[in-house]
């Protein structure tokens, strides 16, 4: 089954190469004058879009559209390339279009799956283009939560558990959605329907600023380029002045990041968004030398041999303190952290939703973020301020 534009068909081999030849000899007008050899679409771009940091996508400029592609995190190929037209000359058709890519026209509501995607929106002020979310109750955007009691936004599922058939009903003209691998299997009777989905792999991004970079990414669809590259450029000259100050630090004190869910402890791997922070914040991570980007599932015995005697105890838990902590597991209080009162969360609570504000919003603040870790892992460095997205579990 081939992908086409934001169809999927079957095309018989010899039709195929019927329908390639005779574009060959008559040529076919678009956006430019095809190549001899290629579908009518420009085969170099004007210009592209400046990306420092993010590895997984890319935006190209052409005469009459522009193209943003996302490239796979597990091939570094291609994943899938949206074409958007930014002139009325411009004559692509998703018959034009090359394999995995979609066609779009017009941006206008969107269906956003991940909180994380949310706090974009916020940030380039498109909050009023959303129509839909994936569970409104992880949500920890105000806005999007009093729009959701008045049913003036509506809940679909999270990512590949989305209703299709409400979703076809609503008919968004873009869903964000969290990018798997081979994911887009489960969004084809979607895709069917002329809804072009946009599968975000920020998530494997290892570093913050590469993860806060992807504004641009979300910025591209709405012609908001220039807005998320003044915002993206002015977080990126905080982070680093803060980073700065880590780096002729002698002591380096010990941490590390890691919690059970069902019995399996889930620890931040070495190359981890995570781990990147806690470098930056002149703190040792246990697990630094690992060469995983994403959690490591270990016992509780193997996270114990290592992170025993550990400084600084860094676990994602909603919880508010050290008793109703200890409730997941008694022996949490044979950790030296846990023993020294140096156990911090990154939940900090403001509704009995449980709602984190971290994802939804630290992702754009990492500057923030990182001068939360420096003030806990280095607290005489800098000036004191309040934290803004952990506390300290007593």
């Amino acid at each position: 089954m081939k992908i086409k534009g934001n169809r999927f068909f079957y095309k018989p081999k010899a039709i195929r190469i019927g329908l390639i030849s005779l574009t060959l000899f008559i040529g076919v007008n678009s956006c430019q004058q095809a190549p001899k050899n290629k579908l009518p679409v420009q085969s170099e771009p004007v210009r592209t879009l400046q990306i420092k940091h993010a590895k997984w996508f890319k935006v190209s400029y052409f005469d009459t559209y522009k193209t943003i592609t996302l490239i796979d995190p597990w091939s570094s190929k291609a994943y899938w390339t949206y074409y958007i037209s930014i002139s009325s000359s411009c004559k692509l058709s998703p018959d034009s279009l090359p394999e995995r890519a979609s066609l779009i026209h017009h941006v206008g509501q969107a269906a956003v799956l991940s909180a994380t995607q949310i706090g974009i929106f916020e940030k380039l002020s498109l909050l009023d283009t959303i129509v839909a979310v994936g569970n409104g109750q992880f949500i920890h955007n105000s806005t999007i939560k009093l729009k959701l009691r008045y049913q003036k936004v509506i809940e679909l599922g999270e990512d590949a558990s989305i209703n299709i058939e409400k979703t076809i009903r609503l008919k968004p003209s873009l869903i964000f959605t969290t990018g798997w691998d081979k994911i887009e299997s489960h969004f084809e009777p979607i895709v069917r329907q002329n809804i072009p989905v946009v599968f975000c792999f920020d998530w494997q991004e290892q570093t913050p600023l590469a993860r806060t970079e992807w504004i641009k990414f979300v910025a591209a669809f709405y012609n908001k380029e220039q807005e998320a590259i003044a915002q993206f450029d002015s977080i990126e000259m905080r982070y680093q002045q803060l980073a700065r100050a880590c780096d002729t630090i002698a002591r380096k004190p010990t941490v590390f990041h890691a919690m059970p869910i069902s019995g399996t402890w889930y620890v931040a791997g070495g190359q981890s968004y995570m781990a990147a922070f806690y470098r930056d914040a002149g703190a040792t991570y246990i697990w630094a030398n690992d060469v995983s980007k994403a959690s490591l599932s270990m016992s509780f015995e193997a996270v114990f041999q290592k992170a025993q005697h550990a400084e600084i105890w860094f676990a994602p838990t909603e919880f508010n303190t050290k008793d109703r902590f200890l409730g997941i597991e008694n022996r949490f209080q044979l950790f030296d952290a846990f023993k020294n009162s140096k156990l911090y969360s990154n939940s900090i609570i403001e509704d009995q939703q449980f709602t984190n504000p971290f994802w939804e919003e630290g992702i754009l603040q990492p500057d923030v973020v990182l001068r939360d870790l420096i003030q806990i892992i280095h607290p005489n460095l800098l000036p004191a301020t309040p934290l803004v997205y952990y506390q300290n579990l007593r």
